[in-house]
């Protein structure tokens, strides 16, 4: 009896260390499975990081560009302004002093 139970005790110590060998070795080459994986997507994501920084600094610069433009546009709209108010005035006097002449 003694020597079944210590048959027993070895079959299954020895079951359990192979068991716990191969599913050591499992895990093994799933790590090296993720690992090869999270480097690939590290990758893409440097390679992604790269391109919006590209596109920020295309922004930055399209942004200046811009204000460039604004600035223009409000100097030539306030020059506007001021060649209307005269045309404005030009108008008036002529009204004023062609009031009998009709449609002027």
């Amino acid at each position: 009896m003694v020597w079944l139970a210590l048959g027993v005790f070895v079959a299954g110590s020895f079951g359990g260390l192979v068991y716990a060998i191969l599913r050591a070795i499992a895990l093994w080459r799933q790590l090296k499975r993720t690992g090869g994986s999270l480097a690939a997507e590290a990758a893409r994501i440097a390679d992604t990081a790269a391109g919006i920084q590209a596109h920020l600094e295309r922004a930055s610069a399209a942004s200046g560009r811009f204000a460039d433009a604004s600035r223009r546009l409000a100097t030539s709209r306030a020059v506007l302004d001021v060649h209307l108010q005269a045309l404005r005035e030009a108008r008036h006097t002529i009204r004023r002093m062609l009031w009998f002449v009709p449609g002027v």
